[in-house]
């Protein structure tokens, strides 16, 4: 295995190639990425907390090998368990591997907070139980919400066939009145063409979870280099790796 400029091991949920694209199409030459999966039957609370409590499991195959950081690739996978539950997850990951690790609500947390985001306008494909819920944690953090609009998706099948254009016209529709930024939700959905686009549509910095967890990973593998496409967030500053 190389990847001499960094080597991560993405954890996601399921069998959606959405994740693992997105990275692929945006790490540094050098950077090596190793995926597993961790099972995943339901876009529901119930379905999420399953899984979410498989994902220590999963990162203990990891444990012995060279890699710089474990990334939990999920936000409301992330977030089920209540306030805190990001850090109560890379707790459980870093016993069960030894490797320093993130989630996607992590990295998300620390995008807002690098922008100065405090109030959000939100888009998902996600049903009214899971927006009611990420409205929830992020209000535990601070952050509120503006608006909250989803596509009601509660099948792992559908996620992944979200086009981007569906969430351009979602987050279009709803707008960014009286919000920091646009937040569009779920590393299952591919749509990081349409940050820039929507940028200079709504006038806000816009954030996806997927752009959160990509910036997020190569801020603390020491990358401080304009990550193209990103919008804002790709320009600005992050932590370094522990």
């Amino acid at each position: 295995m190389y990847g001499d400029n960094g080597r991560i091991a993405l954890i996601r949920p399921g069998v959606t190639p959405s994740t693992e694209m997105d990275f692929h199409s945006r790490i540094p030459q050098g950077v090596a990425v190793s995926t597993s999966s961790v099972e995943y039957d339901r876009v529901t609370l119930d379905g999420l907390q399953a899984m979410s409590d498989r994902v220590a499991a999963c990162a203990a195959r990891y444990r012995g090998f060279p890699m710089d950081l474990v990334v939990f690739a999920c936000t409301t996978g992330s977030m089920v368990g209540g306030p805190g539950y990001d850090k109560r997850l890379i707790a459980q990951i870093q016993a069960a591997c030894g490797i320093p690790a993130i989630t996607t609500t992590t990295a998300l947390l620390e995008a807002f907070s690098a922008l100065g985001l405090k109030r959000l306008s939100i888009v998902t494909p996600y049903s009214t139980a899971l927006n009611e819920m990420e409205q929830r944690f992020l209000s535990s953090e601070g952050i509120e919400t503006g608006a909250i609009t989803g596509l009601g998706h509660e099948d792992i099948r559908a996620v992944p066939f979200v086009r981007p254009e569906e969430m351009y016209d979602l987050a279009v529709r709803q707008g960014a009145q009286g919000c920091d930024a646009l937040f569009i939700s779920c590393t299952g959905i591919c749509v990081l063409d349409i940050i820039q686009p929507l940028e200079e549509k709504l006038g806000v910095p816009v954030i996806t979870s997927n752009q959160a967890t990509i910036w997020n990973a190569l801020r603390r593998l020491g990358f401080r280099e304009k990550i193209p496409g990103f919008g804002l967030l790709g320009s600005t500053p992050g932590p370094d790796i522990a």
